[in-house]
């Protein structure tokens, strides 16, 4: 089965809640409620996106953070970012850069070297964490909430199933199967009608999570206003359609949970 520490979350569209993992992570590991953001954008950083002090240390600690894709991620970034840190006015006892790039030899060779000459002239090392090592960090048991509050529908991906028992992983793919076969036969309303009474649909309700059943319940809720505020007449897409829509995501879940995917 799927676990945190074993799968590559996604990775952040937005560069500002990536910070926002990062520096809620390091606040952690330094153990620094007072680490901050720093500055905002538009303004000048100089290479710094967050400050922050190692507890029980004198260590000084600023990170930047770069949110790009595999193979877009150089050396000259490194340098580039190094040298503006030049113009930072606060002390620097280590320099890390967090990025969105995956594990990467050519950069970890390129950082090792750059520390090593840099350590020997009594400047500050520079350090590469990618995104393997932020997913292992929010793997940790005392991270479970950070997963949760940034990934929460991936918190319940790596839940355990429910249902798991003595069920042969052959079973459950025939399981799947099956209910996809189900789901694929309906092409309109009456067969989406039909699905709501059928036995599929009822052995999805007996797996649904506690949130899964929230959903459906305030879904259902919205839909039946939905009616009475139309006069009765549904829409091109019918408030089962949703529904439906609905239980498509709880047999992805249930594939992944399953390891079939």
């Amino acid at each position: 089965m799927p676990t945190p520490s074993t799968s590559d979350l996604p990775k952040p569209k937005s560069w500002d809640e990536f910070e926002d993992i990062v520096w809620e992570i390091y606040t952690r590991r330094w153990q620094d409620p007072y680490a901050q953001r720093y500055g905002r954008h538009g303004q000048a950083q100089n290479g710094v996106d967050i400050y922050g002090r190692q507890s029980n240390s004198d260590k000084n600690i600023a990170v930047q953070c770069k949110r790009f894709e595999d193979k877009s991620f150089k050396p000259t970034t490194i340098t580039s970012e190094v040298e503006k840190t030049k113009k930072f006015t606060h002390p620097i006892s280590e320099y890390l850069i967090a990025t969105t790039t995956s594990r990467d030899t050519e950069i970890q060779n390129f950082v090792m070297k750059l520390t090593q000459e840099r350590t020997s002239e009594n400047k500050f090392p520079v350090h590469v964490i990618f995104w393997d090592d932020l997913c292992s960090y929010l793997a940790e048991p005392s991270n479970y909430d950070l997963l949760k509050k940034h990934y929460p529908i991936w918190v319940e991906i790596f839940k355990k199933p429910q249902d798991a028992g003595s069920v042969t992983l052959s079973n459950r793919i025939k399981k799947i199967s099956f209910w996809q076969n189900e789901i694929d036969k309906c092409n309109n309303d009456d067969d989406i009608h039909s699905f709501f009474q059928s036995r599929t649909y009822a052995e999805l309700n007996e797996l649904l999570t506690k949130e899964e059943k929230e959903e459906i319940s305030k879904l259902s809720q919205v839909e039946a206003t939905e009616i009475i505020e139309s006069g009765g007449i549904t829409h091109i897409r019918t408030p089962s359609s949703r529904q439906f829509d609905f239980y498509k995501k709880v047999i992805f879940r249930l594939e992944c949970e399953w390891n079939i995917i």
